[in-house]
C-alpha cells in the first residue's frame, strides 16, 4: 500500500497518493510506516498551496510518531507552512523547536539559516 501511495507521489499524481496515503494510515493507524504518509499528505498539501492542512498533517506525525525518522522534515515543513501563512513568531517557535530536538540534523541546520532570514524581516 504504501509503495503504491508513494509512486503516485514521486508520479505527482497528488490527489491519488493522499488518498492512498489516507487509506493506508485509516487501515493501519500504529504502524510507522503511517506516520511517514502523514508527512507525505502534508508535502501534498503544502504542493497544493493548503498550508493550513499541511500544519495538520505535520503536527499528526510530531505528536502521534515522535520517533519517527521524518519528524525533523515535519517540524521544518511546518515552519515553511506557517511562514506561507504570515505566522512567522510561530514559525519561529517551530524552528526553535526543531534546533533543539534535532540539533545535528540537516533540518537544523536549514532552520537555522531560515531563523536568520525570518529575523532579518522584522
Amino acid at each position: 500500500m504504501y509503495r503504491t501511495a508513494y509512486g503516485d507521489y514521486i508520479g505527482a499524481k497528488y490527489a491519488l497518493a493522499a488518498s492512498e496515503f489516507q487509506a493506508m494510515a485509516t487501515a493501519y493507524p500504529d504502524d510507522n510506516l503511517s506516520g511517514n504518509a502523514y508527512f507525505y499528505i502534508g508535502e501534498i498539501d503544502l504542493r497544493t498551496q493548503k498550508p493550513t492542512a499541511a500544519v495538520k498533517m505535520y503536527n499528526h506525525l510530531i505528536e502521534h510518531f515522535p520517533d519517527n525518522v521524518k519528524v525533523p522534515a515535519a517540524h521544518l515543513h511546518k515552519a515553511e507552512a506557517m511562514i506561507t501563512m504570515k505566522q512567522n513568531d510561530g514559525a519561529a517557535r517551530e524552528l526553535q523547536a526543531l534546533i533543539q530536538r534535532f540539533p545535528n540534523s540537516p533540518e537544523a541546520s536549514t532552520a537555522r539559516n531560515r531563523l536568520v532570514s525570518l529575523s532579518a524581516r522584522r
